[in-house]
């Protein structure tokens, strides 16, 4: 009598197990796109932090631009 049970609940639940399996499938290739995602994200951030680094660490100190101009039209207007 159990084994019967135990086929009508499989026959009963199968399309609910089916469901749960293609949802957890898609569901683990979502999380491992935004996982991809993130780490280009971050790449990107990483690269973008050094480049002002870069910038900064080449600017400082070095007199130059409008701060030490005597005057004159603002070069950033044209």
């Amino acid at each position: 009598m159990a084994a019967s049970n135990s086929r009508t609940l499989i026959r009963r639940h199968g399309h609910l197990a089916d469901v749960l399996e293609k949802f957890c499938t898609r569901w683990e290739i979502g999380v491992e796109h935004l996982i991809k995602d993130a780490a280009q994200v971050s790449q990107r951030l990483t690269a973008s932090v050094k480049a002002y680094r870069e910038v900064d660490g080449t600017l400082f100190g070095q007199p130059g631009g409008t701060v030490t101009r005597p005057g004159g039209e603002d070069p950033g207007v044209q």
